[in-house]
């Protein structure tokens, strides 16, 4: 019985799978119904649509042939049935209306890669009105959409394809090609409704005194290329506009901007995209956004990726004058290659208009030969009671920025006051050699950047997890000292992690550069490199302490694992569990290590070893240069557990360094312990 149902199974399943493969028309319709195509259009007969024009009012299918057109094809179904026009030849018209207008329904339009749809009229009539527009969403109706695949769509005068003022819908272009010679390749005109235009791809080319793009109402882009011959490639006047991705290209050498944001109110959000500018123009921006006019507190521009390129003589990255909406620029990069005067933002404040301008994760690149360069500069800047300073750069900003300002003097304020801890080590230099970028910490816990004028022949010095001190007075952040001036730096490690090393970088206008290898730091107690003596070198200098977390599992000193099982439940299947971790490594240390002291760093462990061994003299008489030259023990020792491989230094043709304070773990000490034993280079019970 089993095996006849088993049978059965197998036959339907086999039935079904041939049902599965047979073609549609092997099934008869249901009474009353029709068959539907692979769009949810009725398989009715395609129909042809006449040169003088028609009005859609029937779902279908819906073939526009080549040739001269009349009159306008106007699609008005109520029923809200699928419409779909296929484009099968080239198109010409000179009609002033629209040649396809869409006023109710759900339209396809479909164009093939060589078909081109075009409206020759010339400047006669010309009116800046949607109405001058080659397809057009023009609805009532929110739930109308349009969607246009394929083809390319001419206008000489007007937009080839555009949503109407006042009109409501969606109108998404997933492909083909749209060019204008006078007005905006597309439009969206509906500033005052809910139409939306989405642009998923294509190309859009505003020729002559034509922008690729002009947004009144909502428009989001996702992909697509659009290139400018003209000033401008995309203009956003109102509404809102999404860039979400897509390339963005000025091809005028006379071109101005790439995105034009003006009048208002208007909010822009830039999530990503290349937008750029190469041809070498006189002057000019990347974006240029000054929505001073209507409702200007609600204006908004949102910067939260992409790469802006420019390349010039006097030119910019993000132009930000004449607003009061606020800017945020973050995740982004910004090239700039000047041949003049550059910089990557620029900040203009004038009588009565406030900019809130945050700065958050940006890379800012200048390739250009000027030196008058700036990342960030502060245009028509200066002191207002009324007018406070709103330029705030976030804790994630850990690049290099090089500011500037028109009129510098000393005391003018940079960033705005903040309630914050971060300020004081951002990496702000001054394009201006006689200043650099102070930090001040106000008594009600408030923190800011100003302009400090450069004492004359002095580098400042910027401690991190640290306090400084000269000639036995501790210094302020920032404090200015000459070429050869000794200061003592002093780590404050947090409870529960472990000091590292000092850490040393040059901070100019060409870049930030680790210069932990050249600097030299001196530590008086080498088992105690938390207080060390820094020499002053002929440049300004960020000084961390860097830590880790105290207690350290791995040994984490960047020398080879070496040595065996030395102690049972110390290491388990190779992998170091905590509770036999602690238990392995002090049984080992009372059994194997007469119970001496567990150092916590490489040179109290080389000094344990090297004492241990009986002090023995090592091949070398070479001086590590981050070891005090005074300290002639720590040097042998270090020196001596070096050549006999139980640790290793860090040398290179310049210099020897031995990384005093970088920490060791208890499990590397007895792994080195019994490493030296094996060796004979001391024996278990020979005394210290």
């Amino acid at each position: 019985m089993r095996k006849k149902s088993t049978r059965l199974l197998s036959a339907a399943l086999a039935v079904c799978m041939m049902l599965s493969v047979l073609p549609v028309g092997a099934f008869a319709a249901e009474p009353g119904t029709e068959p539907e195509n692979g769009n949810g259009v009725s398989a009715q007969a395609e129909e042809t649509l006449p040169f003088a024009g028609k009005e859609i009012t029937e779902g279908g299918m819906y073939t526009m042939e080549g040739g001269e057109y009349t009159g306008p094809i106007t699609v008005n179904v109520q029923d809200g049935k699928d419409v779909i026009i296929n484009i099968t030849g080239s198109v010409t018209t000179s009609i002033e209306d629209m040649l396809i207008k869409v006023v109710k329904g759900h339209v396809t339009i479909n164009g093939g890669n060589n078909v081109t749809v075009e409206n020759t009229r010339e400047e006669k009539g010309y009116s800046d009105g949607i109405g001058y527009v080659l397809i057009g969403l023009s609805s009532t109706d929110e739930n109308t959409t349009v969607e246009i695949n394929g083809g390319t769509y001419k206008r000489k005068i007007g937009a080839a394809v555009g949503c109407e003022n006042d009109s409501k819908g969606t109108l998404t272009i997933i492909s083909g090609t749209f060019e204008t010679e006078k007005g905006s390749a597309v439009e969206n005109r509906a500033s005052d409704s809910a139409a939306v235009m989405r642009i998923k791809g294509g190309k859009f080319i505003g020729s002559h005194g034509a922008y690729a793009l002009e947004n009144y109402g909502t428009t989001i882009i996702n992909d697509g290329h659009f290139i400018g011959y003209e000033d401008v490639v995309v203009h956003q006047g109102m509404g809102e506009l999404q860039i979400h991705g897509g390339t963005f290209e000025l091809m005028n050498p006379n071109g101005i901007n790439v995105i034009d944001i003006q009048y208002g109110p208007s909010n822009t959000t830039i999530t990503g995209g290349y937008f750029k500018n190469l041809q070498g123009c006189r002057w000019g921006n990347v974006v240029d956004y000054e929505s001073y006019m209507q409702g200007a507190e609600a204006n908004e521009l949102h910067i939260t990726g992409g790469t802006f390129e420019i390349e010039g003589e006097n030119v910019d990255g993000i132009y930000i004058p004449y607003t009061k909406g606020p800017v945020t620029i973050e995740n982004a990069t910004i090239k700039v290659n000047a041949s003049g005067k550059g910089a990557g933002i620029v900040r203009r404040v004038d009588s009565g208009d406030q900019v809130a301008l945050k700065v958050k994760n940006v890379t800012i690149e200048n390739t250009g030969s000027s030196g008058d360069f700036s990342d960030i500069l502060l245009d028509n800047y200066y002191q207002d009671s009324d007018l406070p300073v709103d330029l705030e750069i976030t804790e994630d900003f850990t690049h290099k920025a090089v500011v500037d300002a028109t009129d510098i003097e000393e005391g003018l304020q940079v960033t705005t006051k903040t309630a914050t801890h971060y300020q004081k080590d951002l990496k702000l230099v001054s394009a201006d050699p006689n200043y650099i970028i102070d930090y001040q910490k106000n008594d009600d816990g408030t923190e800011y950047r100003y302009f400090n004028t450069r004492e004359m022949g002095k580098y400042y010095v910027n401690p991190i997890n640290a306090t400084m001190t000269a000639d036995g007075e501790e210094k302020r952040p920032y404090s200015q000292f000459a070429q050869g001036d000794k200061v003592t730096l002093t780590a404050n490690i947090p409870e529960g992690k472990q000091f590292v090393d000092w850490k040393v970088e040059k901070i100019a206008a060409e870049g930030v550069e680790d210069v932990s290898k050249e600097v030299k730091i001196d530590y008086e107690d080498p088992e105690n490199p938390e207080t060390a003596t820094l020499t002053v070198p002929d440049y300004d200098i960020f000084v961390t302490a860097e830590y880790k977390e105290g207690v350290i599992i791995d040994p984490g000193t960047s020398d080879t694992d070496y040595g065996g099982d030395i102690a049972a439940g110390v290491v388990i299947g190779g992998i170091a569990a905590v509770g036999a971790y602690e238990v392995g490594t002090g049984l080992y240390r009372i059994t194997q290590m007469d119970d001496v002291a567990m150092p916590t760093n490489r040179i109290a462990l080389a000094k344990l070893l090297w004492e241990r061994a009986g002090k023995p003299e090592p091949e070398s008489t070479a001086l590590y240069s981050d070891i005090s030259a005074e300290d002639t023990d720590a040097q042998k020792a270090a020196r001596w557990a070096v050549e006999q491989e139980l640790l290793k230094d860090d040398t290179n043709e310049d210099e020897q360094k031995f990384h005093p304070a970088f920490p060791v773990s208890k499990l590397r000490v007895c792994l080195t312990w019994e490493k030296a034993k094996q060796k004979g280079l001391f024996d278990q019970n020979t005394e210290a």
